[in-house]
């Protein structure tokens, strides 16, 4: 997969259409908070489409800005000294990132990579700035993705403490398709851009393990595997393996 550079600035592109607005408000965080608040928001937003393998934005960047996913698939990754990047998190339809140099100030941590031809939603910073600051309600309602994606953030470091196997690999395949609470609107099935060498790294798991595993989640119709990618075709049924 060929990088390409960091997007440039939103200021040109084009407002949302219906159908992206229609996405963003009905799924994760805009479903959550006051409509009068995700009306500005949406109004305030910009759309991009994107190419697979633009680099959405890079460590160290001063950018500003914030993404929600309208379609496709961006992938985050950290890099710790001088070690190997490490794939994190993927972001999906409804989701949105890229919010930490709003609230700290500070150069970007993480590196996001459009994994998948996206349609993005790009909230302006100096706007974004400009608009939290007209009422507390505002900033209450950035603070509540902040929120969610903490809850997350926390259920993936348990999962991630599963003994079993088989439970740590469903846990992290749920969490990258957006069903691991409830089933995503962008399926099914759900298409998951990730090599079986990165779902294996994902969940602390062997490359082997892995392959056997998936193996035979596919013999039961739970998903279906492909070159370089997979699709869930039952997030329920996987989810029952989890016990909750």
């Amino acid at each position: 997969m060929a990088m390409q550079g960091p997007i440039r600035s939103a200021w040109s592109a084009p407002h949302l259409t219906p159908d992206a607005r229609a996405r963003l408000s009905g799924w994760d965080w805009l479903a959550s908070i006051d409509p009068g608040i995700t009306r500005d928001l949406l109004d305030m937003a910009m759309q991009r489409r994107v190419s697979e393998g633009t680099i959405v934005y890079q460590a160290g960047a001063e950018s500003g800005e914030v993404f929600g996913v309208i379609s496709g698939q961006v992938v985050l990754w950290h890099r710790s000294g001088s070690s190997d990047a490490q794939f994190v998190h993927m972001f999906r339809t409804g989701h949105w990132f890229g919010y930490g140099p709003i609230l700290a100030g500070e150069r970007r941590r993480h590196q996001c990579i459009a994994r998948t031809t996206c349609e993005l939603a790009v909230l302006p910073g100096a706007d974004l700035r400009r608009f939290l600051a007209q009422a507390p309600e505002n900033w209450h309602a950035l603070a509540s993705l902040v929120d969610m994606q903490g809850q997350e953030s926390e259920l993936a470091g348990l999962d991630l403490l599963r003994r079993s196997q088989e439970e740590r690999l469903v846990a992290t395949l749920l969490r990258f398709a957006g069903c691991r609470l409830g089933n995503a609107p962008d399926g099914p099935p759900w298409n998951v851009a990730m090599t079986q060498q990165e779902i294996a790294e994902a969940a602390n798991m062997s490359r082997n393990t892995t392959s056997r595993l998936l193996v035979q989640l596919e013999l039961e119709c739970l998903v279906a595997l492909h070159y370089r990618h997979l699709s869930i075709l039952d997030a329920d049924r996987l989810r029952a393996k989890l016990g909750n």
